[in-house]
C-alpha cells in the first residue's frame, strides 16, 4: 500500500485521503503557484493504524509504533525533498473548507529534523484527540463525523518575513481591499498571536498600500541552533516589506482567490526574494 503522496499529484478533489490542507497545496502547485516542495502521509496511513490500537485516543497513537513499511516510505520521501528541516502540518478531512476552518485545532511543528519526523507525524494524528480538537468538534457539531487525519510534510523555509493574507477584508467585509499580516522571522509568531504583526491594507488591483498599522514587536521567532523554534530580539533597523514586495504578494492572492472562486485566508512567507505560500484555507467569517 502507498502510504504517501507527492502534492504534485494532490488535487482539491483528494481531501479524503489528503486532508483539506493537503488538497488545497496540491491544487495551488497545480495552478502555478510558489509551494514549498513536499509529500503527504495520506488518511490510508491514519485509518488503519488508528484502527487496530486498543483504543483511540493520543496517548495510544504516541505510544504505539508505526508499522516498519510506513516507516520505510516516509522516510525514502524525506531523502527525495533534499532538505535538511520540514514543516509537519496535520490536515484533517473535514478541514480547511468552506464551512469548517479548524484553524490552530491541530498540531504543527516547525521545523522538523529527520530524526523527530515519525514522531511529530504521530503527534499531528494524536492532536485529533486533544481537548481543544474534541470541543471543537462538538461545536461544529462535527462530534460523530468520521474524521481522518493526513499530515503535509513540506520543505521548510526558514523565512524573513511571513505572515497572513486574506483576499478580502476580514473585519469589514470589503472585497475591494486584500489585508497583509507580516511578522519578521517565522510564520507561527503571527499565527499563534504571540507578536503583533504590521498590518497593511492594500488595494485589491494594484496591490498599493491604503493603510499600515505599525507593528510592536520585539521579538522574532528563528530556527535555533537546537534546530527548534526559539525566540531572539529582532535587529536594530530591519526593514519590512517594500511596497514592490506586497504587489507581488497581492498578486498571488488574487491569483488564489480566483482559483477557488471565493475570499481567501493565505498563510505565506518570504525568504531570498521569493515568497512561498503554505496555506490557504477559505475565509468562513464573511
Amino acid at each position: 500500500m502507498a502510504y504517501t503522496q507527492n502534492l504534485r499529484h494532490i488535487r482539491a478533489s483528494h481531501t479524503a485521503i489528503a486532508g483539506g490542507k493537503g488538497a488545497a497545496l496540491g491544487e495551488l502547485l497545480a495552478a502555478g503557484i510558489p509551494v514549498p516542495p513536499g509529500f503527504v502521509v495520506t488518511t490510508q496511513a491514519f485509518t488503519p493504524f488508528v484502527s487496530a490500537l486498543s483504543e483511540r485516543s493520543a496517548s495510544a497513537i504516541l505510544t504505539t509504533d508505526l508499522p516498519a513499511d510506513l516507516q520505510i516510505e516516509v522516510t525514502a520521501e524525506f531523502t527525495k525533498l533534499g532538505a535538511p528541516f520540514v514543516a509537519v502540518r496535520s490536515s484533517a478531512t473535514a478541514e480547511d473548507g468552506a464551512a469548517h476552518a479548524w484553524a490552530g485545532q491541530l498540531e504543527s511543528y516547525v521545523p522538523t529534523s529527520q530524526t523527530e519526523l515519525l514522531t511529530n507525524i504521530k503527534k499531528c494524528w494524536a492532536s485529533l484527540y486533544n481537548p481543544r480538537a474534541i470541543t471543537y468538534r462538538k461545536q461544529m457539531g462535527l462530534a460523530s463525523a468520521d474524521v481522518h487525519v493526513a499530515v503535509v510534510v513540506q520543505a521548510f523555509i526558514d523565512s524573513e518575513h511571513a505572515g497572513v493574507a486574506f483576499s478580502a477584508h476580514p473585519v469589514t467585509g470589503s472585497r475591494n481591499h486584500i489585508v497583509v499580516e507580516s511578522v519578521h522571522g517565522l510564520g507561527e509568531a503571527a499565527v499563534d498571536g504571540h507578536v503583533t504583526p504590521h498590518t497593511y491594507v492594500l488595494g485589491k488591483q494594484n496591490g498599493n498600500i491604503i493603510e499600515l498599522c505599525e507593528g510592536t514587536q520585539k521579538n522574532m521567532l528563528v530556527r535555533g541552533r537546537n534546530n527548534q523554534s526559539q525566540w531572539k530580539p529582532l535587529p536594530p533597523n530591519v526593514q519590512k516589506l517594500t511596497a514592490a514586495q506586497l504587489q507581488e504578494l497581492a498578486g498571488y492572492v488574487r491569483n488564489i482567490e480566483r482559483h477557488f472562486g471565493r475570499p481567501m485566508d493565505v498563510e505565506w512567507a518570504y525568504t531570498h526574494g521569493t515568497f512561498y505560500i503554505v496555506q490557504s484555507r477559505p475565509i468562513t467569517t464573511l
